[in-house]
């Protein structure tokens, strides 16, 4: 009886103290140290893109990972929309992908004023998968002629001056699938030339994708919360997704 009762004990302090801590929001926990080479990679990539230049945005990922993602993410493009006011252009090889780019701009991102086929364009599905990125680094236009809501795409001002895929300053790639992530770098190398490639990706796919880093095939990645968190603190904390995870 004296055993029931300590372990009934234990339950109501444990559950006391958690709803407590969600009821102050308080971070218990010391946020990352240090700087892996890949992240600090991926800082200056992120710092040195022109100022309102074209950038193309890939959203491979699931519905499931989406919290994870846009934590991760979120840093990244709230620092780079701040310091030079890209123009992007999302697109995906997940049937999601456009309506996952939607819920981004308007959620971690709809402090920014973002509007669409003025600032940003989404190309929503790219069929085909492997074939489909090889087709759109060959001939944008013509792999996808019309955007998420079947309007003429390549006529907008997020993409003005853009005929080839070397003309986006940067390619950002958000995955949680290594092999979404070889599918990009591997069927892009030829036509992406020395345009810089950084991978948003999950925790899991992470370890998978890192050799690309290593091999120079990828310009710096971001790994999820851990990642997000680190270049959160180079964002000086904005926009504070990652602390409250």
């Amino acid at each position: 009886v004296a055993s029931r009762g300590l372990r009934w004990l234990l339950a109501v302090v444990i559950f006391s103290a958690v709803l407590l801590m969600l009821s102050l929001r308080t971070q218990i926990f010391s946020m990352p140290l240090g700087m892996p080479a890949e992240l600090g990679s991926a800082i200056q990539v992120i710092q040195a893109i022109p100022e309102g230049a074209p950038v193309l945005v890939a959203t491979d990922y699931q519905p499931a990972r989406a919290a994870e993602m846009e934590v991760a993410a979120a840093p990244v493009f709230d620092q780079m929309l701040l310091l030079r006011h890209p123009r992007l252009t999302f697109i995906s090889t997940s049937e999601t992908g456009g309506i996952l780019a939607e819920r981004f701009i308007a959620g971690p991102l709809a402090g920014h004023g973002y509007e669409n086929r003025v600032s940003y364009l989404n190309l929503g599905y790219l069929p085909g998968g492997v074939m489909g990125i090889r087709a759109f680094s060959q001939n944008p236009a013509y792999a996808t002629p019309y955007d998420i809501s079947l309007q003429s795409a390549w006529d907008t001002a997020p993409v003005q001056g853009v005929s080839t895929f070397s003309q986006f300053a940067a390619v950002i790639l958000m995955t949680d699938n290594a092999d979404s992530a070889r599918a990009w770098v591997e069927q892009t190398a030829s036509m992406r030339g020395s345009v810089p490639f950084v991978v948003i990706s999950s925790a899991q796919a992470s370890p998978m994708i890192q050799p690309y880093y290593s091999s120079g095939q990828v310009n710096g990645l971001v790994s999820g919360l851990y990642g997000g968190a680190l270049f959160e603190q180079n964002n000086a904390g904005r926009p504070g997704t990652a602390r409250k995870s």
